[in-house]
């Protein structure tokens, strides 16, 4: 298994060297296509190894001239020793020749040295851009992984948010059904008991009965206030801290959401008391 992660490993890589190398080869025949066109080759690097091959061969004509003029001029020398004039001469002639090839040999060197020299420049210029333009690649890459990945995580924090919220409406639904069936179980046992006993019991122990129903049911407001009260600040406190955290809320929401929350249970106070005075 090791082994064939190396191999995949290795082929992954040697993809990757594949496709970087197709993308420079493609952005170096897009910055030579007019000089490739002028010269009539197919890219740049058609050119290059036809100058390597002509910059090779002009070396090897020297290095043979050179060897050649030597050969001659130790002919020379050998001849002069033997003193035949004629012989000389045409050596003579013949040496002048090679110098006056490699003369202008040397002379396209030069000429042709040049260009290479500034071809060369050029494209070391070209490669260094490439290379700039490359670890720009790399860091934009690299900044949209990290924008991705913190997209995905304020993503998942946001669905956590929303089901946190969810929950708490439904627990507020919850308190807000019971407190409901609250008000309906004591309407109906005060209801009932009244009407019960309202045949047998005088005036005055119906003014007991409303007195102790009037102090049962401020004891019970009172407990039922402050109960949800506590809850509804547990719960907005605990809300509004999840969010302050996880979405920064400013002081401005804040105290938006603090508003909310105490207009919800001015609300609620306002309705519990008009259910109240239904008894009374």
């Amino acid at each position: 298994p090791k082994i064939y992660a190396l191999q995949t490993t290795i082929d992954e890589r040697e993809k990757r060297i594949s496709k970087l190398r197709t993308q420079k080869n493609k952005i170096e025949d897009a910055i030579f296509a007019d000089f490739c066109k002028h010269i009539n080759v197919a890219n740049i690097r058609v050119y290059e190894d036809r100058e390597l091959q002509a910059a090779e061969k002009r070396a090897q004509e020297r290095l043979e001239f050179e060897n050649q003029i030597t050969k001659i001029q130790t002919m020379l020398e050998f001849e002069r020793s033997r003193d035949t004039a004629g012989h000389v001469e045409q050596v003579k002639k013949e040496v002048l020749n090679l110098e006056e090839a490699l003369q202008k040999c040397q002379k396209n060197e030069k000429k042709y040295r040049k260009v290479i020299e500034d071809l060369q420049h050029e494209i070391a210029e070209i490669k260094d851009r490439l290379l700039d333009q490359k670890k720009k690649i790399e860091f934009q890459e690299r900044d949209i992984s990290e924008c991705t990945k913190r997209a995905a995580q304020l993503n998942k924090d946001y669905n956590e948010q929303r089901k946190r919220l969810q929950l708490i409406e439904s627990d507020n639904e919850k308190l807000r059904m019971d407190r409901h069936n609250y008000f309906r179980t004591a309407k109906v046992i005060f209801s009932s008991e009244l009407k019960a006993r309202a045949k047998r019991w005088d005036e005055k122990h119906l003014d007991t009965l409303r007195m102790r129903k009037d102090k049962l049911f401020d004891e019970y407001k009172e407990q039922q206030k402050k109960k949800r009260r506590e809850a509804e600040l547990i719960n907005a406190r605990a809300q509004l801290q999840q969010l302050e955290s996880r979405l920064r809320y400013s002081k401005t929401d804040k105290d938006t959401a603090e508003k909310k929350l105490r207009i919800l249970m001015e609300k609620d106070l306002v309705d519990f008391q008009a259910k109240l005075a239904q008894y009374e």
